[in-house]
């Protein structure tokens, strides 16, 4: 599931999500510890995923405090379509929905409807069925790099 779960010692607190046409392939903890533990820059790979999922994991957790809802959702997508995830690529629709949005914290659905549509007004997002696809990871990073106007409130 995570090399956090290969490596850690305590147990996981959270279940796996995937999409009706993953494949899993399952190879017990003790076989990969002694196959990395044996291979220097192997080691080095666990090290550099662990090392990329923390910072995205603490900048998904910091968004909360830095951005409004628009562009914390922003921040969300640009996450599933980076390289260390890559649950979405640019240019593709990405299989998330406005439920499995929602659940990160982004209230209901509907809630969800209107900030992306809000983004797909902005062409940072197309809306597809079943899926958001992002045209550009620039103008999404862009976007998320605008200051506010001085004098006003963060809102997106």
């Amino acid at each position: 599931m995570s090399w956090i779960g290969v490596f850690g010692t305590a147990p996981m607190m959270c279940d796996l999500w995937s999409s009706a046409n993953a494949t899993f392939v399952a190879i017990p903890a003790r076989d990969l510890q002694r196959l990395v533990g044996a291979n220097p820059a192997a080691l080095l790979e666990v090290i550099d995923m662990v090392g990329e999922w923390t910072r995205l994991l603490t900048g998904w957790a910091l968004s909360f405090a830095a951005y409004g809802p628009e562009k914390r959702l922003v921040y969300l997508l640009l996450l599933a379509s980076s390289d260390a995830v890559a649950l979405a690529k640019e240019g593709f629709a990405a299989p998330v929905t406005q439920t499995h949005i929602s659940q990160f914290g982004f209230g209901s659905r509907q809630r969800v409807s209107r900030l992306l549509r809000s983004l797909a007004d902005k062409g940072l997002i197309e809306m597809t069925y079943g899926g958001v696809k992002i045209p550009s990871r620039a103008r999404l990073e862009a976007y998320l790099s605008e200051e506010k106007p001085p004098g006003k409130a963060q809102r997106g």
